[in-house]
C-alpha cells in the first residue's frame, strides 16, 4: 500500500474564505491571478491554474512555501493553514475590522482619530451617556 497524501484539511474552504473576506488595499477582491502574480514576483512558482486547483479542492497539498506566500498576500500568519485557533483568530479579527471600517463609518472614524486627548475624553463621556440612556 502506498502513502496516503491527506494534504491540508479544509484548504479550499480556508482559501476561499480569505478571498471572499479580505480585500486588497485598493478595495478589490483577491483573484487566483492576483495571488499567482504575487507569489511569482517573490520567486515562488505558482500559476493561476495551480491557485484555482487549491480553491476547488483538486489539490490540497501545496508546498509550505506556497502556503506561507498566500498567507503573506493576505497579511495573516502562516499557521492559519494548520492551527484551528489561529484560523478562528483570523476570522474574528476580520469580522472586527469589517464592522469597524465600513464605508459609512469611515468619516466618523477619521474624525475621531483627529480629536485631541481632551476632545476624545469629552467624546467618550458623551458616548457613555448615550449607553446609560438604554
Amino acid at each position: 500500500m502506498g502513502d496516503v497524501d491527506r494534504g491540508v484539511p479544509r484548504l479550499a474552504i480556508k482559501l476561499n474564505w480569505l478571498m471572499a473576506n479580505i480585500r486588497n488595499a485598493d478595495g478589490s477582491k483577491a483573484t487566483s491571478e492576483s495571488i499567482a502574480a504575487y507569489l511569482t514576483e517573490r520567486g515562488i512558482s505558482a500559476s493561476t491554474s495551480s491557485i484555482g486547483h487549491l480553491r476547488t479542492g483538486y489539490r490540497s497539498n501545496p508546498s509550505w512555501q506556497i502556503l506561507d506566500g498566500i498567507a503573506d498576500y493576505f497579511g495573516i500568519p502562516g499557521q492559519y493553514w494548520s492551527d484551528d485557533a489561529v484560523e478562528q483568530a483570523v476570522r474574528m479579527d476580520v469580522a472586527r475590522l469589517d464592522n469597524t471600517y465600513r464605508p459609512e463609518r469611515a468619516e466618523l472614524v477619521a474624525r475621531i482619530a483627529a480629536l485631541s486627548p481632551e476632545q476624545l475624553r469629552s467624546f467618550t463621556r458623551a458616548v457613555d451617556a448615550l449607553d446609560n440612556d438604554h
